[in-house]
């Protein structure tokens, strides 16, 4: 119906679709190509020694108990989207769209959903790849101390005798760094905001911002 609005076909439709967004995906990834800022943001991890909330450095101490093994159910968005998953994913739908229509003379709907397919896995390994090397970085770049101390927002919800994941802001960068509650018992939902009272082998322990020290 919206095609024969417009006075084109189908195949025509999904091709300036294709264009739109090479053009749009390609010129993104030339100016960050070029190192034109950091266009994409990032999603640093840090591991490093164990700092409690009095300046207290314990290197290789445990959680105090807490279980802090593989974070179950589903991860949040930060985990699987991003400003660069788009910028890829739009690059690789646009080029696989139009070879695939244009080179390989596919039917419209296989090269939409071989373009759709192909941006989407393109877009996720880009995006992946940039959080390992940002998390990389990321270690030689802060010290335990940066995390303490600090309000964050949670990206993975955290619940008892579970790590989750916050979102802190260190150094001018948003860093990823997995957590776990304080106290047993408490849990923290996705997007709800915490205090970082000790950064322990790699791990934030974290209580509500209502429970931080007076002192601090």
């Amino acid at each position: 119906m919206y095609t024969e609005m417009l006075g084109l076909s189908w195949p025509e439709m999904t091709t300036g679709a294709y264009w739109i967004a090479l053009i749009v995906g390609g010129g993104l990834v030339a100016l960050s190509t070029l190192s034109l800022g950091d266009m994409f943001g990032g999603h640093d991890i840090d591991v490093s020694a164990d700092i409690g909330i009095d300046g207290h450095v314990d290197f290789g101490h445990d959680v105090g108990g807490h279980d802090v093994g593989a974070t179950e159910g589903v991860s949040s968005l930060a985990t699987w989207l991003s400003f660069s998953f788009l910028v890829y994913f739009l690059f690789a739908f646009g080029a696989i769209g139009l070879l695939l229509a244009s080179v390989a003379e596919a039917g419209p709907l296989l090269s939409l959903i071989g373009a759709l397919t192909g941006g989407g896995l393109i877009g996720q390994i880009a995006h992946q790849m940039r959080r390992s090397v940002q998390a990389s970085s990321g270690n030689s770049a802060t010290r335990p101390e940066d995390y303490v101390n600090r309000i964050g927002r949670v990206s993975i919800g955290i619940e008892p005798g579970r790590r989750g994941e916050v979102a802190l802001q260190v150094r001018g960068t948003e860093r990823y760094v997995p957590a776990v509650t304080l106290k047993d018992g408490a849990r923290f939902l996705t997007g709800a905001r915490v205090f970082v009272v000790a950064y322990r082998a790699g791990v934030a322990e974290v209580v509500s911002p209502d429970e931080a020290p007076a002192n601090v």
